[in-house]
């Protein structure tokens, strides 16, 4: 697709999430610090939400089919035939962060980023802004060694995971704001 209509598209987006109305600074059941948070976007779609939640879907469907069956495996022997999605939109301000968490009850998540600042670069070698895996929220056993990635945001693309990887954001400087839409799969019985 023409960056052009992906950066028109991103723009829509954007302005749909600042302007939602379930959208509130730090909210007590969310991990986000200095940022604002949605509720589920797909409670009251607008056609960008709508268009999103279209190309997750198809982006979702392929996946699926692509995975290696394994019904020994907790992520690939487990994938649901039906599934309900949920697309919750964070506004990070710069120095806000996700704290480390996984997405319980979900199978699958991820995000797609909207708007990315200037300032997140993919060549960063200390990964302000980007989305760090492999950290848990609590003490690790001394000796533990644990084994980490991460990815750098860039708008218009989406990063998907299984929903037991602990994640976190890295905090960024700058004066832009990162607005990512989180994504999760749960089974549909």
């Amino acid at each position: 697709m023409c960056g052009c209509v992906i950066g028109s598209f991103n723009e829509e987006l954007a302005g749909d999430v600042r302007n939602h109305r379930s959208l509130i600074w730090e909210p007590y059941d969310r991990v986000t610090r200095g940022g604002s948070v949605t509720k589920d976007l797909l409670e009251t779609p607008t056609e960008a939400i709508g268009s999103l939640e279209r190309a997750l879907r198809t982006v979702i469907d392929e996946f699926k089919t692509s995975l290696a069956a394994d019904g020994d495996h907790p992520f690939f022997g487990t994938a649901p035939a039906a599934y309900r999605l949920t697309l919750i939109a964070s506004i990070l301000k710069p120095g806000g962060h996700h704290p480390s968490h996984i997405h319980e009850g979900a199978w699958l998540s991820g995000v797609y980023y909207a708007a990315v600042p200037a300032a997140i670069t993919g060549d960063d070698d200390s990964h302000a802004g980007w989305l760090q895996f492999g950290k848990p929220d609590c003490q690790v056993p001394v000796g533990c060694a644990l084994q980490t990635a991460a990815v750098a945001p860039d708008a218009g693309t989406v990063v998907m995971f299984p929903s037991y990887f602990f994640h976190h954001t890295i905090p960024y400087r700058g004066c832009e704001e990162r607005i990512g839409i989180a994504f999760d799969v749960y089974r549909v019985q």
